[in-house]
């Protein structure tokens, strides 16, 4: 089964329109990739009243120090060094940045259990 089917490939723009339309308030969602697409992810969601749950496969030292400070004062949880099912496992919705492969296990995890996985085109 191609679980490749039910991700939605789409810009960034159809992102922030598709989170508006949900309610968000509360909710969970993991964005997988901390680089310029993940941090503006993560201000969107929290702007939205959501929780921001971004992991990424890089180091801290890679981010912008302005950015974790304002991660940390809006209670943005991180994971660096490798993404894992223990971090990601409890999200309600799953967004992946450009240089996120199509074949991640993550995104067949969250096919397979039915929950929304969102994509931008790189």
């Amino acid at each position: 089964m191609d679980f490749r089917r039910d991700l939605r490939l789409v810009s960034i723009s159809h992102i922030e329109n598709t989170i508006d339309m949900f309610d968000i308030e509360n909710k969970r969602i993991a964005v997988l990739g901390c680089r310029r697409t993940g941090q503006a992810l993560a201000r969107l969601i929290v702007s939205q009243g959501g929780l921001a749950y971004i992991s990424d496969s890089g180091t801290s030292e890679a981010i912008d120090k302005e950015w974790m400070d304002w991660a940390e004062e809006h209670n943005v949880q991180l994971e660096f060094n490798g993404h894992t099912h223990e971090f990601l496992s409890s999200a309600e919705i799953l967004v992946i940045s450009p240089g996120v492969r199509p074949d991640n296990e993550f995104l067949k995890f969250f096919s397979d259990q039915g929950r929304l996985c969102l994509g931008e085109i790189e």
